[in-house]
């Protein structure tokens, strides 16, 4: 079993209660590192682009929204979600989402399922009020779909840069249930309270 906390700037890391120093190093180097590169790599208004999956829907087809809760979600397993580059991606990530309660691929692209459930399993994890309205607004939105069958139905999905757009069944069911747990492990916290 792996884990790791942050300590200071550097990530620490305890493999099954007894490091194993050469690992222990070279994954808390590896993490920082990567750290580091989303830090550089964040854009101004705090959002970051996947390499690899684009959106149609999008005027360059890059996929915003897809990398920016990528990228929430490692800054919120290392318990770093505090930090300012995920701040600002929770707050671009709420100023992207739909009139419908949804969100694409971008700003103004067609809701999808996908890209609807990624970013509710992220802004559940933000307690701010900003993001818990939109985490609900779009949990209700994915709720419909569960309820109308939709939700199985993938969009497209692809390598940007190959302009090979492609469906993949298995996203919208796998994004929709990892939202689902994390809105009900949320939701029953509340109710304990």
């Amino acid at each position: 079993m792996m884990s790791f906390a942050v300590r200071g700037e550097g990530v620490k890391f305890h493999l099954d209660g007894s490091p194993d120093s050469k690992l222990v190093y070279r994954s808390q180097t590896g993490a920082q590192a990567a750290f580091r590169y989303l830090r550089r790599n964040a854009s101004p208004s705090g959002q970051w682009s996947p390499l690899w999956f684009g959106n149609q829907y999008v005027s360059d087809e890059r996929n915003p929204v897809y990398g920016t809760c990528r990228v929430i979600s490692a800054y919120r397993e290392a318990g770093m979600l505090m930090r300012t580059e995920p701040s600002s991606g929770l707050c671009w990530l709420v100023s992207a989402q739909n009139p419908d309660s949804g969100w694409g691929g971008d700003v103004g692209c067609p809701s999808s399922v996908e890209e609807t459930a990624l970013a509710v399993e992220v802004l559940l994890s933000d307690p701010s009020e900003s993001s818990q309205v939109a985490a609900r607004r779009g949990l209700l939105w994915l709720i419909e779909r569960v309820e109308d069958g939709t939700w199985c139905e993938p969009t497209p999905i692809g390598f940007y840069f190959a302009k090979l757009w492609y469906f993949e069944s298995l996203y919208p069911r796998i994004f929709t249930v990892a939202a689902l747990r994390r809105a009900c492990e949320v939701y029953a916290d509340e109710d304990k309270t």
